[in-house]
């Protein structure tokens, strides 16, 4: 697989490119849920239409990443997936763009990608639901229930009722590191590529700030959002340490913190939620 663009080169536009992704991929999001039910399911299948609600109108996060230069000389084959899933790092149970070729939420093959529709609704654990899309030159996408909702019932809390933003912190470091590891096993090169990821999160309106397992110190300041959502861009050299992400975790969760009245993130706590992820708790 080779960059189909010089060495060095930088595309102008690569945060915009990210941006359009973005919602490129929350359309396709939209479509593969409104066809989850028509397709086949072993047993009975289970009744998600309430967290579907929260996915589609309440709120998820969403991350979408853009390589540049843009990667050629590949197709959306075995081989691409495998490359892909191996490379995913492990420091969560249940790690962003994680991939699978079994069961019924495995990845499909489909309009020159790969994606999933995952939908786990355990007893004994609180659901996952997600939409994930892969593409070979190097697009690669992720909307997911806010775990502050998938985890509610559990908790004994209220759906829509608060967002822990250092966990919503750790997601994004959790991404970068990610995108890093898909960029590397795809044989980009470390000198010159770009990853550019834009974050989206949305359903915040009337949610305070919590930190119910970060343990964050902004936690009992209970500020609120009064805006639905928020959004940033990042761009991060492939040449840049997983152990160095802090400030472009930074950059990408400056918005979403300010959102909540004005808070603002400290470098502590950012370096704090970065380590959660190392730490494996996350």
């Amino acid at each position: 697989m080779r960059a189909a663009q010089s060495a060095g080169e930088i595309r102008p536009g690569l945060n915009e490119l990210a941006r359009s992704w973005l919602d490129e991929g929350a359309a396709r999001a939209q479509a593969a849920i409104e066809r989850w039910p028509r397709q086949p399911y072993p047993g009975d299948r289970p009744d998600i239409s309430e967290f579907l609600s929260e996915f589609l109108r309440i709120g998820a996060w969403e991350v979408a990443l853009v390589i540049d230069p843009p990667l050629s000389g590949s197709a959306a084959d075995d081989a691409f997936f495998r490359t892909v899933a191996n490379s995913i790092p492990a420091y969560t149970g249940w790690p962003i763009w994680r991939g699978t070729r079994s069961g019924i939420n495995r990845h499909v093959q489909i309009a020159d990608g790969w994606e999933a529709m995952i939908v786990m609704v355990p007893d004994d654990h609180w659901p996952n639901i997600e939409f994930q899309r892969w593409e070979p030159a190097g697009r690669f996408y992720l909307r997911r229930l806010h775990d502050d909702d998938a985890s509610a019932k559990l908790r004994g809390r209220s759906p829509r009722f608060e967002l822990d933003l250092g966990r919503a912190a750790s997601r994004v470091a959790e991404a970068i590191i990610a995108g890093l590891a898909i960029a590397k096993a795809l044989w980009c090169a470390e000198d010159s590529a770009q990853l550019a990821f834009a974050f989206r999160w949305t359903g915040l309106e009337g949610r305070i700030a919590a930190a119910w397992t970060s343990r964050t110190r902004y936690a009992i300041e209970q500020r609120k959002s009064l805006d639905p959502d928020a959004m940033a861009v990042v761009s991060v050299p492939l040449s840049t340490a997983p152990t160095a992400i802090a400030p472009f975790v930074a950059g990408a969760i400056r918005s979403l913190f300010a959102k909540f009245d004005g808070l603002s993130v400290s470098s502590g706590t950012v370096e704090h939620c970065v380590r959660l992820v190392f730490d494996g708790r996350t």
